[in-house]
């Protein structure tokens, strides 16, 4: 019996050992909360993507909520404007008496929206530098330019001619596909992060990652098939670089 007392005794003063800092931890946290975030960059298209397109500007924003000073969790979104690669272009668009909304290679948009974490590296409270890991999931919009190799003037029997390429009259890309994103941020904070010196404070962080994007051959062959020797893919990968600006109120 006493050795049970005893047993009790002792676990009962771990709980309160590990409960003590534990609680003292998340009150002096409480006060960091939420973050705000804005960037902007270059996104690079690679792979069978690059044979179809270039790199463009990227946009993005979003928000996260803090659940400790290590770990944050996080909602975004962002879009890639990939401008079409003329360089590898099969034919010339528009291509004879054809109508199209375009002239030359089509440009193609992605629009991310995801959701995930973010881990900080550096968990020291006399340091300004910021070493970040990201991941996060969700679905990516793809969004290209038409092109449209119908005739635009009717035969005497009312169809319309196509002077399309490999059978195709009317081409575009729009489909919706899940993906992963990841990368890192390498930045340092503007302002006294701690809830005893200010309500409101800052960081400014460089960035690099890549967004993996699950796609379907079948819904790329139609823009594949204006660029000779490409054939359609389905994953495809593009690597956002750039600049975020974080606010973090207290």
């Amino acid at each position: 019996m006493l050795r049970y007392r005893l047993l009790r005794s002792l676990l009962m003063a771990a709980v309160v050992m590990v409960a003590i800092p534990s609680a003292a931890n998340a009150q002096a946290y409480a006060s960091k909360i939420w973050s705000f975030d804005v960037n902007g960059g270059y996104a690079i298209p690679t792979g069978a993507l690059g044979d179809i397109a270039k790199g463009g500007p990227m946009f993005g924003a979003g928000f996260g909520y803090a659940v400790s000073d290590l770990f944050a969790l996080r909602l975004g979104g962002s879009v890639d404007l990939l401008k079409g690669n003329e360089d590898n272009l099969a034919v010339a668009v528009p291509l004879g008496p054809s109508s199209s909304d375009i002239d030359g290679a089509p440009n193609i948009s992605l629009y991310h929206l995801n959701g995930g974490f973010d881990f900080d590296f550096i968990n020291k409270p006399d340091s300004k530098f910021k070493f970040q890991l990201y991941l996060l999931g969700g679905a990516v919009f793809v969004n290209s330019q038409k092109v449209d190799l119908r005739d635009s003037s009717p035969t005497d029997t009312g169809d319309l001619g196509c002077a399309g390429v490999n059978g195709f009259c009317l081409i575009d890309w729009q489909d919706a596909y899940p993906e992963f994103q990841g990368g890192i941020r390498l930045g340092f904070e503007v302002g006294d992060c701690t809830a005893a010196r200010a309500r409101v404070c800052g960081e400014i962080s460089i960035f690099g990652g890549g967004n993996v994007m699950f796609g379907n051959e079948d819904d790329t062959e139609p823009i594949t098939s204006l660029y000779p020797g490409v054939e359609p893919f389905g994953t495809f990968i593009d690597i956002p670089v750039g600049l975020n600006i974080r606010i973090n109120v207290l």
